[in-house]
């Protein structure tokens, strides 16, 4: 016969679940400060930043993950602010595409051509990856505050062929905050 005692501990967290409450609610890292870190964020107070180089012949380059620049703040419910500046020569010898800088030539990809790393996002410019999710974002020059969905950031020039550019590539300044209430 099964005791009050027994049914409980099993019912709980079964009841737990199905009301939203428990694992699937709580974030990956529980007690980290959004509304904190946005706020800091919008008023460019404390966080911790990295400078990097995306060279225009690499294609990308990571934020957060194991061992990356900003592994340790990077992570679900914190916010990343990314500043970039520079150029990349699109298209070769012959720049048959131009030269942009990280807000891209204002053309928008065809939605369609899965060749880029955003379809359907800015032309040459500088865009970003959540990389377990997949999920793309514009970054241009300024991305302002983002709310971290992922614990890896992957930064790349939305082009379909990294190995015919050139120039001098994008210059990096990624701040990250992370706090927790």
């Amino acid at each position: 016969m099964t005791s009050s005692r027994q049914l409980g501990r099993t019912l709980l967290p079964l009841a737990i679940l199905a009301t939203g409450v428990g694992l699937g609610a709580v974030p990956a890292y529980a007690g980290v400060d959004t509304a904190a870190a946005l706020s800091a964020c919008n008023h460019n107070v404390g966080g911790v930043s990295a400078a990097l180089h995306l060279e225009p012949t690499v294609g990308s380059v990571s934020v957060g993950g194991t061992g990356g620049p900003l592994e340790p703040q990077l992570r679900p419910g914190a916010v990343v602010h990314v500043r970039a500046s520079g150029k990349v020569s699109y298209g070769g010898i012959f720049n048959w595409r131009g030269t942009w800088g990280p807000d891209g030539n204002g053309r928008t990809v065809d939605p369609r051509d899965h060749g880029f790393p955003y379809p359907g996002g800015p032309d040459a410019a500088l865009v970003g990856t959540w990389s377990h999710l997949g999920e793309n974002l514009k970054i241009g020059s300024d991305s302002r505050c983002v709310v971290v969905k992922d614990s890896a950031l992957r930064l790349v020039t939305n082009d379909n062929d990294f190995t015919d550019n050139g120039d001098v590539g994008y210059y990096l300044n990624v701040t990250a905050w992370l706090y927790f209430g």
